[in-house]
């Protein structure tokens, strides 16, 4: 990189001087000195831009008690307290981290958020359901996230449950912990 600076510094020096382009040759012929050429904006080479600053991201999925249904959020507003993240500020994009959905994992994925007020609330409740799963007994997963609204105007998760539904006639068709067959 700092190769390139240099390179550029003597270019603009040069274009900046009475014009490399117009030093005589080696042969006989001189010609009276021209004005310098004026460098057209694609010429003109700009300072990098610094680059910016990593956004920090959450990668790691957390776990989750089948029995209780609970879903461990200790870790995860860990990390939001010291990486302070520029998503925090939003309970949806915050719970969209925190459980890692970016790819489908299930032919539907729905996400629904309730916050009353809806601009301006202090909760916030997200439902992630993932319908459709590719497995034998379980039809789908819904996790249900409680999120509070910080004084510095992040969010951070107050609890956060699991649950499944099964594949039809391979046990129950409600949300619950208990197993599938």
């Amino acid at each position: 990189m700092k190769r390139q600076s240099m390179a550029a510094a003597l270019v603009l020096a040069c274009l900046a001087s009475s014009g490399c382009a117009n030093e005589p040759s080696s042969g006989t012929e001189t010609a009276s000195p021209e004005p310098s050429p004026t460098p057209s904006p694609e010429s003109t080479i700009a300072s990098p831009e610094p680059s910016p600053k990593p956004m920090p991201l959450w990668d790691q999925f957390p776990e989750v008690d089948r029995t209780s249904g609970e879903v461990a959020i200790g870790e995860f507003n860990a990390f939001l307290q010291s990486a302070q993240p520029p998503w925090a500020i939003s309970p949806l994009r915050a719970s969209l981290e925190f459980l890692a959905v970016e790819e489908p994992l299930a032919l539907t994925t729905s996400v629904v958020m309730k916050a009353s007020p809806p601009e301006g609330a202090d909760e916030a409740l997200v439902t992630v359901t993932h319908d459709g799963l590719a497995d034998d007994s379980v039809g789908a997963i819904r996790y249900v996230l409680e999120l509070e609204r910080q004084a510095d105007g992040s969010w951070r998760l107050l609890s956060a449950t699991w649950a499944q539904r099964c594949q039809s006639r391979r046990g129950h068709q409600d949300f619950s912990t208990e197993l599938c067959v």
